[in-house]
């Protein structure tokens, strides 16, 4: 192919590669540089060896998906865990309370399941509670969440 000079006719693709229209075929006009200049266009065939872009995106999520579903997947899992411990704190300071009172908090510790662990303490006047557990399976089983909290220990509290 060959750039039309001022004043040529540019060439149509039938008169340059016999008719196939699959070489490259020039644009001219005056957003070219001027009313006779021509640039040429990329043909069908060159576009089929070094512009082929089809497959591309396909390639490209592949890639990012699997990038994106962990991310999620741990940002839902930190939520989990922090919904967990948000919950592991409020009932450990319920039964601390309770029991600082000499109440029982046997129903409370029930409703939060069976793999809780609770362990209790008592000093300076203090009833304290930890509540322990692994909420959620999965890559995130390995991960313990705990919850504290103490109440000051009433007359009912002490004699317990």
């Amino acid at each position: 192919m060959r750039w039309a000079r001022r004043g040529e006719r540019p060439a149509r693709p039938a008169e340059s590669d016999g008719g196939s229209g699959a070489a490259g075929i020039e644009t001219c006009g005056p957003e070219f540089g001027g009313a006779g200049a021509c640039i040429p266009e990329i043909g069908a065939r060159s576009r089929g060896l070094v512009g082929d872009e089809r497959g591309t995106v396909t390639a490209e999520f592949a890639i990012v998906l699997p990038a994106v579903v962990a991310v999620l997947g741990l940002v839902i899992g930190g939520v989990a865990l922090s919904a967990h411990r948000i919950t592991l704190v409020s009932a450990s300071a319920e039964v601390a309370r309770l029991e600082a009172r000499g109440e029982t908090a046997e129903q409370r510790l029930a409703e939060l399941g069976t793999g809780v662990v609770v362990s209790r303490s008592q000093r300076d006047g203090l009833h304290c509670v930890e509540l322990a557990s692994r909420p959620v399976g999965g890559v995130l089983s390995s991960i313990a969440v705990r919850g504290s909290s103490c109440a000051a220990l009433s007359d009912a509290g002490e004699r317990r």
